[in-house]
């Protein structure tokens, strides 16, 4: 009889799942900013969603996520060092699919439901577009130093040209201007809903 190490096993099971997570949170922005939450019982769960200074209380149902797994009994024995990481970069990337698939989805049906969703048509980003967005949308700043805070998700390519894009913007003297006032408005209204926020009690 083969000796156990539970204690060793245990270790690297954890050590495996943290590398697994990471990996995911690398290859998919969802599942990096999204915040995990156990549930232990239940088939369901309920939220609130603010929409025009409304609430309502939004009741759905989990969504499972499955990533087939199969090793061959032959292939334990050389399933070590980089044989591991390269199944478990596999798994990564299945997962990370499957979750930028369902964030992506879920955040188009939240930005249409509250009226922010913009089809730009197939046309190409231009700095209306840009101005457009950026107001139909409610901006957040830090409490101490003011200073805008949010984060923009884009496939790599769009992300290049949006960054190419706004290194030309920025020598334009007229819309860097009104960037500024969305911006002066952006703030102002917020510190007007967090002077509205209730205190948990």
């Amino acid at each position: 009889m083969l000796p156990e190490f539970p204690k060793s096993r245990k270790e690297l099971s954890e050590k495996l799942r943290l590398h697994l997570r990471l990996r995911v949170q690398g290859k998919s922005p969802w599942a990096a900013l999204g915040r995990e939450f156990t549930q232990h019982e239940g088939r369901a769960f309920s939220y609130e969603q603010i929409i025009d200074e409304s609430k309502r209380i939004v009741e759905t149902g989990f969504e499972e996520m499955v990533v087939p797994i199969r090793v061959e009994f032959k292939d334990i024995p050389d399933l070590v060092g980089e044989a591991l990481f390269r199944r478990l970069d596999e798994l990564a990337d299945n997962i990370a699919e499957q979750t930028s698939r369902l964030g992506q989805r879920r955040l188009t049906e939240a930005t249409q439901l509250a009226g922010t969703a913009i089809d730009a048509g197939g046309q190409p980003f231009t700095q209306e577009l840009f101005l457009q967005s950026e107001s139909a949308r409610d901006w957040e700043f830090d409490h101490l130093t003011g200073q805008q805070e949010g984060v923009y998700i884009a496939h790599p390519q769009t992300a290049e040209r949006m960054h190419n894009l706004w290194q030309e913007w920025e020598k334009d003297s007229a819309f860097m201007k009104r960037v500024a006032e969305l911006k002066a408005r952006k703030y102002e209204e917020w510190r007007d809903r967090e002077s509205r926020r209730k205190l948990v009690d």
